[in-house]
């Protein structure tokens, strides 16, 4: 994701690897933010990959909610020994407006 516009809910689109998630054991994800936004972004997996269209089937992951408060920053995610077919990161807002980029990176076997 590049540029996406943090004024509303956003999710960005799922990540799914050229080679089966399942052949990858760890994932990086850097959030960029600018501007001046205030809310809660996740990490959001799913294991159904015929159904990633309906919000329904994303499942929030536990421990991944980061605040993001005013000034412009970065977010870091490390995730070792995932077993979902990917994932998604979604942010909330409560105000202020703002940039976000994405980059991801998976090691595996």
């Amino acid at each position: 994701m590049t540029d996406g516009d943090m004024s509303g809910t956003l999710y960005s689109q799922p990540f799914i690897s050229t080679v089966h998630m399942d052949l990858i054991y760890s994932l990086s994800i850097q959030a960029f933010i600018t501007g001046s936004p205030n809310g809660s972004m996740r990490l959001q997996v799913c294991v159904d990959q015929n159904n990633l269209g309906d919000n329904s089937k994303w499942a929030d992951m536990p421990g991944s909610t980061k605040l993001v408060a005013g000034a412009s920053n970065q977010i870091f995610w490390n995730i070792a020994d995932q077993g979902y077919m990917t994932f998604r990161v979604a942010y909330v807002p409560s105000s202020g407006s703002g940039l976000l980029s994405l980059i991801v990176e998976g090691k595996g076997t």
